[in-house]
């Protein structure tokens, strides 16, 4: 155990590129796509390994190997089951994406409103409410483009009319 904290202590820069690399692969996790975090992650972690393998033989080459994948590994379940619970999330400033309001709730503001029939409803078809073109559904009745609606209820993302 002296000869592996005396190895890192004598190779900082060596720990940091490594403890660097897994970091940035785990930042690349959260991240949509393949972009820098994740390229640099791996450079540093391969260039760390390679410098070891070069300077230190085989044998460390390979522990060092076992070592990062081990470390990759520890660090990508833990943030994966740190975001599960929420806790990345907080600390992040994601919360607010929990928070986005539904389509029902903004359809509701329709309800009552007068309109006109853009084109015929049979049953669907689209209504125009002071400018906003919706798609509407009628309560089952055909209805001809030009014919004045009014929006009876919300039903999910179904917006219902009547002839006015």
């Amino acid at each position: 155990m002296q000869q592996f904290f005396s190895f890192v202590a004598g190779n900082i820069p060596l720990v940091l590129a490594l403890l660097g690399g897994v970091g940035l692969m785990v930042v690349e996790i959260f991240m949509p796509g393949f972009g820098i975090p994740g390229i640099a992650g791996i450079g540093l972690m391969v260039a760390s390994i390679v410098f070891v393998w070069t300077q230190y033989g085989t044998i460390a080459g390979v522990w060092m190997s076992l070592g990062a994948v081990l470390l990759m590994a520890l660090a990508i379940a833990f943030s994966l089951r740190t975001a599960a619970k929420g806790k990345f999330f907080r600390v992040w400033g994601l919360k607010e994406l929990d928070k986005t309001p539904s389509a029902k709730e903004d359809l509701e503001a329709f309800v009552g409103r007068a309109g006109i029939a853009r084109t015929p409803l049979r049953p669907s078809g689209i209504g125009e409410f002071d400018g906003v073109r919706l798609n509407v559904v009628s309560e089952g009745d055909f209805i001809p483009q030009g014919t004045p609606v009014t929006v009876t209820r919300i039903e999910g993302i179904r917006i219902v009319v009547r002839k006015s």
